[in-house]
Parts: structure tokens; C-alpha cells; sequence
């Protein structure tokens, strides 16, 4: 108690009795009583000031049982104390009998204990029995006689605590499975004693905290207990007064000297009391008016918790996560707090969606944790978990055993009992109701008794996506993350030590928490086990992958994505993901048809979150849930559906493969890049569902990506591939044998080994001229490529005729403006330029470009390369005003056409700076030799005779341009700087 306000008090004289400063039932609620035997005029005053307090607290009907029901409280909150120190069913017994003893305790006396009911806990023995005691003697002071008579109270509690047992525990909840016995049972007599010794010891203070409460909160029974005590000290000071009276009418028989002392004595003790009468009102009109705000301000102000209960409630321990370390989730549970960052204002319902195994179980708790220990949620926790089917009954259960607090019985429905839960939440403040693993068919009639508003905030995890909720989309954990949560289990020198294993790994689970859990438990198991040994057995119904009995989450790897599967009965979108799941690792590209043709399908996976829009054309599969597809697709369909469906998607795809031409823009790259990693799937796994007329395109699409955008070195094995994939399937002797030699040999050409090229060539037009009409264009393709190796090494005389007879070869089979004649009419100018037959050379580059921009877009790679050569022979002719307007122009096209390290870019760049070189134009051709060195030398390599000649040219250029006064300053910041200047 507050020094100060017991100083005020004590005032008061020796009689007055303050409760005990260290209550054992509430020590953070003091309780004051004051009160006074000796004077009726001092009994008034304090009446009167109840009467003021009446007009804050209400006025109080002094004359019902709400004093009789402080009893009854005061009872159960002894039995809840002793209650606090036992477990399960013994728990579970006691908190029925404080129930009993809150609710029923009139009823109780008047029908069950009757006569037997001990007479100090009637209403109108309450003052005598326990506030008209000295300070001093409180701590002794005991409720009845002795600590047996409270046995008949304990018994009298229990047919009261049974039936409400079984009216609201037993239509919840089914009966007790251990023997089909109520907890009652368990009130053994050791038990039954252990709690009549406390109420004996602790009835008293508790009956006075109860009081207490009840003058702080405005009600009735603490009125009503003064009433009871005033009419006590009021009946005291009558009975006083009588005995005077009588005494001085038995004078009369006395002596006369004995009775005139008798009376004298009289007038002297009634003086007595009159000048303490007189005193004690003196005291109380000058205490009255300071002392009564303050008693009232400070019973009233807010209470630190008790020992009872010290946090706000919650249920989070019973579904504690296992997992050693949380990582990789900092960015999402920030993105929650964030979306309940309006807790005090508005109601928020939100759902944490996505796909089996990705920990929205986990990150759920962690949040909730985190905010219950932060304080965000003040009025409680409660995680109702959806899969054992009973949310509403977990619900109660948490209502009726947290907060202690009975559920009326005349309310027939779940749905009632819930709202009156929400109407009737006992703890003030902010509340979290966390529905884990929400499904759609399973509780979407009951999700409407869950949104109470108000107070209550709602979190929901769930695989699926709905609408009317905040949808928070949880994503897979980056590689970092990943390895957090794999060092979490491992030790970081055994991870170290197989970076390239460790890499693989990240990438077959590609951020999938479960998995990444479930092998590193595998792997923390088997010291001596590899990460790379583990890699080769592994797959999605490796043992690793089931779940552990250490683990909270109920579903190993695959039984995890088979829960989403079941949920999923529409065949249309189960067939389709079959199909999908034939499709390469990457996104999958739809065009406008299918998302027509697929809308409704489409739609029901997404919501279960087996695959994801990447965007408004595009799909993704998670490779997990790409390889459980494929397990699927071979007890699914019967051995003639799988090969249809696998044909289906394999053409397809190499439909798109067909779109991928010689030479494109960077846009068209853009375009045809979607489609590489399908192209690749088709090359390695669906070939047997290819037909022999497209069995090479899916090699030689990938191969000339790569190779239109200078990336040699990419596309050389898919062209050695499809030379293999076409001889075994076609034979040594067919024409798309010839095609997949030319393109092999072409790329080796352009990487400088002739000697590789050259027998591709022949054999390529050895296998043509056999299998092709003599006028076909595809036999002056092989023609020209044959010549085209000749001409870069020089032998002219090897490489006219085959020139010459290629051009025949196309202007006869084709049209006059087809772009392949233009192809073979540069390059037989360029072979005539190379001799210096100049006025051979330029009506053929005049009609090539004439053909070009004719039949092709203004910004086709093919048109820059003609006007180029054009420019190079006006240049050769000394005509530089008209080269250098067909060179910028070249330029401009293969900057928006190519990418930036394009060797087609870098060689019309060194073209142009020859021209200026030539005019001694130094400071514009720096900057253009500068580019045209790095492209080659980042995309060629050093050794490259093309990157050769550049870095020549540039050597050259800097010898005679510095001579010339030209400053170094931009040689010495380049990167090749210090090569080039090592060879001045």
C-alpha cells in the first residue's frame, strides 16, 4: 500500500482497520476499511460521505444479494490461486468448481447447503466477522472455526461444476478419453483438503479484494457490506444508550450515595463519548474533502498485472516452430508489421499465400511472436489451427480456460457462442487471430464467423488465392537466404569446401524452405555423406525428403505438393499442368490463343499456387513442382496419352524454334530468348517426339541465337549436337545432314579455324550436289559457303567459280528481289573488290542493296553489312564523300539492331575509323578503334584473327596519330590501354 494514503487513514484512531499491505490473492490492489464503534454521529459522517461517492460510483440497491455473490467470487478466486499449481484434468476440475462457486453460489446456499451453509459467510455476518478487526490481528485472522467445516462448502460446489461440464464441455468436445470420466473425478480427497486449508487461510483476503474491486468499479456489494457495518455500529450506540436508561432506573434500590456516584460515572462516560463523538467529526470534516477524491483516484488507476496473468493470453507455445534459426524472411515479416501497421484503427484481414513447403506456417508464428512479445496485440493471440477442422470449438476452448469466463448455455449455435466471445472479449486492446492452413472447399462457409472486426485482426495462411483479404504473395528464399538456413544445419566448413555441389543444390530447390530444411536434417545426420554424393540419388521421393518427427510441418516434400494436387479435380487444369510440366526450367511463354483457350484452367492453378504468372503473357513452374508433374504424368495417362502429349508440346515448341533466323535485330532477340530453355528441354528430352522433318531445329534454333548475337563459343556445341542428332536419325547422306555440316563449318569460319571449316564444307556439298536438283538454292548455299572460306584465305581462283555458279544457281530459282540473291551478289563483289576489279565489283553491290531495301526492314543487320562493303569500295576508290554517309548509316542500324559487343558492330566501327584515319582525321577515329578493339577482344578473345587485325590497326593508328600531336590522355584511360601502348 501507498504510505502516504495509509498515513491519511490512520487518522482515523486506534479502531480503524486497514487491509494487509501485501495481499497474497492481489498485493497490487490495496484495501481500506474505516469504521467506528464509538459514536452514531461519527458513523453518520462516514455515511454521508459514502453518499457522495454514491453519486460518482451510482447509487446502490443496499438490499439484494450482490454481497452474497462477492462471496461466491472471493471463493473462486482462492480455488483459481490453488489452481494456478496443477495440471490437465486436476486443472481442468478445479477451474469447473470456481466456476461454479462465481456463477451459482446463491443457489448454492439455498439449495444445497441450506442450514448447513456456515454462518460467517451469511451477508449480514460479513462486517462482523471480518472488518471489525485491529490491523494487527489481521494475518491471523481465519474464516470459520476450523479448516474441516469448508469440506461441505468444496462438496456443495460440485453438482453445480458437473453439469456445467457437461453442457459446455461435453456437446464441444466428446467425453473425457481417459474412461470416459468427467475431471471432477479427479478431486481426490488429498485434493479436496489441500483447498479447504487455503480458503480457510486466504477467504479473508480475498473476500476483502473482491470488495475492493467492487468500490472501484461503482458496484453494489461494497455498499451494501458498509450498510451492513453502519446498521452494526448504529445498533451498538443504541444499545449503549439503553443501558443506560436501565441502569439509571435501578438506582432506585440502590443507596442513594451509590446511585448519585453510579450516575455521575454515567454522565461521565457518556461524556466520554460525546466529546469523542465530537472529535471524530472534527476529524472527518477536516479530512473529508481531500481524503475521499484521493481514495477514490487511486483505487482507480490502472493496476500493473498480476501474478495470475502477466502477458496478454495466447496459445503460441502449444504450436512452437523447430527450426534452429529463422532466416531470410527480415524483408517479409517487416512487409507484415507494415500491413497491420493501423492495428489501432481499422480491421485488417490478410492472407499469406503461395505454394506448399514455403514456410507460410512459419513465418506466420514467427510474426505473431514477434508482435505478442512487441506488445502489438494487448488483447491476446490465438492461433486456431484449420486442419483439425474445429476453429469455433478451439476458439471457446480458448475463451472459457484463458480468461476463465463461461459461455452463456442458452445460446443453441456456434455461431452465437463465437459472437458473444467477440461481443464479450474480456482483455482490452488489439487482438490476432491467426487461421492457419486456410482451404477453400474445406472453410470457406465458416471463414464469415472469423472477420469479428473491431478489435480483432486476422491472418490467414493458405495455398490458395481469394479475394476480400489483403493478399501477402511469399516467394522462395534467395540464395543467400539459403544458405543461411542450410548453415543453420551444417557446419559453414562443409559447405565451403563444395561450393560447386552447394550451387547445384541451391538450384534443385531452387529457395523452397521445406526442401532446403529436409536435406540439410539429411545431411547434419551423415557427417561423411557429400553434398555431391547426395546430389547424384537425388530426386523428389528421396528418403531425405520425408518429414522427421522433429519437424512441426506434417508433410515430407512430396506429400506436401500431392495435398495441392488432391485439392485440384477440374481435368481440363489437371491435363494442362501435365502438359506445362513438360515445358523447359524458365518461364513459359503463352501466346494470345492459349491464354484464350486456357483462361478458366489456368485460373484454378494459380489460385492453388501450383504454378504463377510471371507476367501478363508468361508462366512459371517451380522445378519442384515441375519434376512432381512429371512423376504424375506417368500413372496419370496411359503410355498412347503421355507420347501424344509429349508431341504435342514438343511441336510447340519447335514451331517457335522454325521462327529463329540467320541474322536479327536485338528486338527479335528479345523476342526468341523466352523460348531458348524449352528449345533446350526438346533437344535433350522430348527428340524422340520429334518428327525426322524438324529434328534438327531444335539445336540449330539455340545455336543461331547464340550466334547472332556474336556468342560463338555458346553456339558451337548445339551446332556440333545437331551434326550427332541428324546422322543418327537421318543418316550420313541427307540434305539436313548437309545443312547441320554448313552451319558447323560457318561457325568455325567465323572463329578463325579454317582448317576445322573446310572439310565441313566439302562434305556438305558433296552430301547436296547427291541429294539436290542442280538448280536448288540450298546447293548454292553450300557453293557460296565454300567460296566465302576460300576468299578470307586468299584463294581467289579456288573461290570465283564457286561464286559464280551459286549466283546462277539463284537467279534461276528464285525471284528478282529475293534477299538470298542478294547475299550471293555480295559476296561475288566482295571477291572482285578483294582483286581490285572495282567496276565488277560495284553494280553487284548497287543491285544487292537495291534487292535490300526492297525485301527487308530499314534496320535489318543484312542491309548495315551491304551498305558497309558498298562503303569500303567507294573507300578503296579513294570516293570517301561517298563512303562515310553509307558508314554512318551502317552504324546507326547496327547500333539499334545488335547488341553492344555484336563483332557485325565492330568491324563496320573499324571500317569507319580506317576512312578517317585515311584523312588523318585522328580524333575521330580514336573513339571508334577504342570500341571496336574491346567488342573484339571481350567477344572474339585476343587470339581471334579478326581481334588481331583490330588491335594491328589500332597499333598502327596510335604510331603515326601521337607522332602527329594527337594527346594520350584517352589511350591511358582505356583497359587496353596498357596492351596497346606495350606494343608501340
Amino acid at each position: 500500500m501507498d504510505r502516504a494514503l495509509v498515513g491519511r487513514l490512520g487518522t482515523f484512531g486506534a479502531a480503524v482497520v486497514v487491509g494487509a499491505a501485501a495481499s497474497a490473492i492481489a498485493p497490487s490492489l490495496p484495501i481500506v476499511i474505516a469504521g467506528t464503534a464509538l459514536s452514531g454521529v461519527a458513523g453518520g459522517i462516514f455515511a454521508n460521505d459514502l453518499g457522495a461517492m454514491d453519486a460518482q460510483l451510482g447509487d446502490p440497491d443496499l438490499r439484494n444479494a450482490h454481497l452474497t455473490r462477492a462471496v461466491g467470487r472471493a471463493i473462486a478466486v482462492v480455488i483459481n490461486e490453488v489452481a494456478q499449481d496443477h495440471q490437465g484434468r486436476s486443472r481442468l476440475a478445479l477451474d469447473a468448481l470456481a466456476q461454479s462457486a462465481r456463477q451459482d453460489w446463491p443457489h448454492i446456499i439455498k439449495d444445497i447447503l441450506g442450514h448447513q451453509t456456515p454462518t460467517e459467510l451469511f451477508e449480514e455476518n460479513l462486517a462482523e466477522t471480518y472488518f471489525a478487526t485491529a490491523a494487527k490481528d489481521f494475518e491471523t485472522l481465519r474464516a470459520l472455526a476450523n479448516w474441516q467445516d469448508w469440506r461441505p462448502v468444496i462438496h456443495a460446489l460440485r453438482p453445480r461444476a458437473r453439469r456445467g461440464l457437461r453442457q459446455s464441455w461435453r456437446a464441444r468436445l466428446g467425453r473425457w478419453r481417459s474412461g470416459g470420466l468427467y475431471p471432477l473425478g479427479t478431486l481426490t480427497p488429498t485434493l479436496v483438503d489441500t483447498l479447504a486449508q487455503e480458503l480457510h487461510k486466504q477467504f479473508p483476503k480475498a473476500i476483502r479484494e473482491v470488495l475492493k474491486r467492487d468500490f472501484a468499479q461503482g458496484e453494489e456489494a461494497f455498499a451494501g457490506m458498509v450498510f451492513d457495518l453502519l446498521g452494526n455500529l448504529t445498533a451498538g450506540q443504541q444499545q449503549l444508550a439503553q443501558q443506560l436508561t436501565e441502569l439509571r432506573q435501578q438506582t432506585a434500590s440502590l443507596s442513594q450515595i451509590l446511585a448519585d456516584q453510579l450516575t455521575r460515572d454515567l454522565q461521565r462516560l457518556e461524556g466520554i463519548v460525546i466529546e469523542e463523538s465530537e472529535t471524530i467529526r472534527k476529524t472527518v470534516e477536516d479530512e473529508h474533502e481531500k481524503t475521499r477524491a484521493e481514495i477514490i483516484r487511486e483505487i482507480r488507476q490502472p493496476q500493473p498485472p498480476s501474478r495470475q496473468n502477466p502477458n496478454p493470453p495466447s496459445n503460441l507455445a502449444r504450436y512452437r516452430r523447430t527450426v534452429p534459426k529463422f532466416v531470410g524472411r527480415e524483408v517479409a515479416l517487416a512487409e507484415l508489421s507494415a500491413l497491420f501497421a493501423d492495428v489501432d484503427q481499422v480491421a485488417i484481414a490478410a492472407a499469406l499465400s503461395g505454394m506448399g513447403g514455403l514456410g507460410k506456417t512459419e513465418l506466420a508464428w514467427q510474426w505473431a511472436q514477434q508482435e505478442y512479445e512487441a506488445g502489438t496485440f494487448p488483447g491476446g493471440v490465438v492461433w486456431l489451427d484449420m486442419v483439425a477442422g474445429n476453429p469455433a470449438e478451439q476458439l471457446l476452448l480458448f475463451y472459457q480456460t484463458e480468461f476463465q469466463q463461461p459461455v452463456p448455455e442458452e445460446l443453441p449455435t456456434l455461431a452465437q457462442r463465437l459472437a458473444y466471445c467477440w461481443q464479450h472479449w474480456p482483455q482490452q486492446g488489439a487482438v490476432l487471430l491467426v487461421l492457419d492452413d486456410v482451404v477453400r472447399e474445406r472453410d470457406g462457409a465458416t471463414l464469415s464467423l472469423f472477420r469479428p472486426g473491431g478489435q480483432f485482426r486476422v491472418l490467414w495462411t493458405t495455398r490458395e488465392r481469394w479475394t476480400g483479404v489483403q493478399d501477402y504473395r511469399l516467394d522462395t528464399l534467395s540464395d543467400e537466404a539459403a544458405r543461411q538456413l542450410l548453415s543453420s544445419y551444417l557446419d559453414g566448413t562443409r559447405l565451403e569446401a563444395e561450393p560447386e555441389a552447394l550451387g547445384e543444390l541451391l538450384r534443385w530447390f531452387d529457395g523452397l524452405p521445406l526442401g532446403l530444411e529436409l536435406a540439410a536434417r539429411y545431411l547434419a545426420l551423415d557427417e561423411f555423406l557429400s553434398i555431391a554424393d547426395y546430389l547424384q540419388g537425388l530426386h523428389l521421393t528421396h528418403d531425405s525428403l520425408d518429414v522427421t518427427v522433429e519437424m512441426a510441418y506434417p508433410y515430407g516434400l512430396e506429400a506436401a505438393l500431392a495435398f495441392s494436387w488432391a485439392r485440384l479435380e477440374d481435368e481440363a487444369a489437371r491435363r494442362l499442368a501435365l502438359r506445362l510440366g513438360l515445358y523447359g526450367a524458365a518461364a513459359i511463354p503463352l501466346t494470345a490463343e492459349e491464354q484464350q483457350d486456357w483462361r478458366e484452367p489456368l485460373r484454378k492453378l494459380v489460385n492453388l499456387n501450383l504454378l504463377e504468372r510471371e507476367a501478363a503473357d508468361s508462366l512459371r513452374l517451380h522445378p519442384l513442382v515441375r519434376q512432381f508433374l512429371r512423376q504424375r504424368l506417368a500413372v496419370a495417362l496411359s503410355t498412347e496419352a503421355r507420347a501424344e502429349l509429349r508431341r504435342e508440346v514438343a511441336g510447340v515448341i519447335v514451331k517457335q524454334g522454325q521462327r529463329i533466323p540467320d541474322s536479327f535485330t536485338m528486338a527479335q532477340a528479345r523476342e526468341f530468348a523466352p523460348w531458348i530453355p524449352h528449345l533446350q528441354e526438346v533437344a535433350e528430352e522430348l527428340l524422340p517426339w520429334v518428327g525426322d522433318e524438324d529434328v534438327i531445329t531444335p539445336c540449330n534454333g539455340i545455336a543461331r541465337f547464340y550466334e547472332g548475337q556474336g556468342l560463338y563459343d555458346a553456339a558451337q556445341p548445339w551446332y556440333e549436337q545437331a551434326v550427332v542428332v541428324v546422322k543418327e536419325r537421318l543418316g550420313n547422306r541427307h540434305r539436313d545432314t548437309a545443312a547441320a555440316l554448313n552451319n558447323l563449318a560457318g561457325l568455325y569460319e567465323s572463329q578463325g579455324k579454317y582448317g576445322d571449316a573446310e572439310p565441313l564444307y566439302l562434305e556438305a556439298l558433296a552430301i547436296d550436289r547427291e541429294s539436290l536438283p542442280a538448280n536448288h538454292p540450298d546447293l548454292a548455299i553450300s557453293l557460296n559457303n565454300l567460296a566465302e572460306l576460300y576468299r578470307v584465305q586468299g584463294k581467289y581462283g579456288d573461290a570465283e567459280p564457286l561464286y559464280l555458279e551459286a549466283l546462277a544457281i539463284v537467279r534461276e530459282s528464285l525471284p528478282a528481289n529475293h534477299p538470298q540473291l542478294a547475299i550471293h551478289l555480295n559476296n561475288l563483289a566482295g571477291l572482285y573488290r578483294a582483286q581490285g576489279k572495282y567496276g565488277d565489283a560495284e553494280p553487284l553491290y548497287l543491285e544487292a542493296l537495291e534487292i535490300d531495301r526492297e525485301s527487308l526492314p530499314t534496320n535489318h543487320p543484312e542491309l548495315a553489312n551491304h551498305l558497309n562493303n558498298l562503303a569500303g569500295l567507294y573507300e578503296s576508290q579513294g570516293k570517301y564523300g561517298d563512303a562515310e554517309p553509307l558508314y554512318l548509316e551502317a552504324l546507326e542500324i547496327d547500333r539499334e539492331s545488335l547488341p553492344a559487343n555484336h563483332p557485325q558492330l565492330a568491324i563496320h566501327l573499324n571500317n569507319l575509323a580506317g576512312l578517317y584515319y585515311g584523312q588523318e582525321k585522328y580524333a575521330e577515329a580514336e573513339p571508334l578503334l577504342l570500341e571496336t578493339a574491346s567488342i573484339f577482344y571481350e567477344s572474339l578473345g585476343e587470339e581471334h584473327p579478326n581481334t588481331q587485325t583490330v588491335l594491328n590497326n589500332v597499333i598502327s593508328f596510335y604510331r603515326t596519330a601521337l607522332a602527329a600531336g594527337l594527346p594520350d590522355r584517352r589511350l591511358r584511360q582505356h583497359p587496353l590501354g596498357d596492351l596497346i601502348r606495350s606494343r608501340l
